[in-house]
């Protein structure tokens, strides 16, 4: 994956001057802080949810003319 960002002048000043101290390419010190970054977080999947019939019953109805065909002025954009 390619991620493109935008650094500050200061902030590509400062890890410039971190890689330098690491001795690490610009690059390497961004990895590991992004493995440090994602350490930390905790992502809890959603237990799926069983799905219930019935449930919105009654809340929508169809339209006597849904089966009905379109008329040509609305394949034609003109509506």
């Amino acid at each position: 994956m390619t991620v493109t960002l935008n650094l500050t002048a200061e902030q590509e000043k400062r890890l410039d001057l971190v890689a330098k101290a690491r001795g690490l390419e610009k690059q390497a010190i961004l990895h590991e802080m992004i493995d440090q970054a994602l350490a930390q977080e905790t992502v809890v999947e959603p237990e799926p949810r069983e799905r219930i019939a019935g449930l919105f019953a009654g809340k929508m109805h169809m339209a006597e003319d849904f089966d009905a065909p379109l008329p040509d002025s609305f394949w034609l954009g003109e509506e």
